[in-house]
């Protein structure tokens, strides 16, 4: 983000490894990374199936509050299983992020 001179502040952005478990029967993310907290989150992602990351920063220059989230997710592997899987997470991870920026 530096590299495209972006400076967003902690807390205004988050990558979160969405994952399902072995069974298909439950599809989740992790909480945003934060690095003093990685073995909590691998504890999460331990015996589940990684799918890919789902990210998200916020533009606190966006005149549309429906706009003032940007989300993506990119696929460790892509299929469409796994396309709609993370499809389905966006929304529940900008909610996250929405409620723990500082942007807002």
């Amino acid at each position: 983000m530096k590299v495209e001179g972006l400076n967003p502040k902690e807390g205004d952005w988050g990558v979160s490894i969405a994952y399902v478990t072995p069974d298909l029967s439950c599809l989740g993310f992790s909480l945003p990374y934060q690095s003093s907290e990685e073995q909590q989150r691998m504890a999460v992602l331990t015996g589940n199936v990684l799918l890919g990351l789902v990210f998200g920063v916020v533009d606190p220059e966006a005149n549309d509050p429906n706009e003032q989230i940007v989300m993506g997710a990119r696929a460790f592997i892509t299929t469409k299983q796994i396309d709609t899987w993370l499809a389905e997470l966006l929304p529940a991870v900008r909610m996250y992020i929405a409620d723990n920026s500082r942007a807002f």
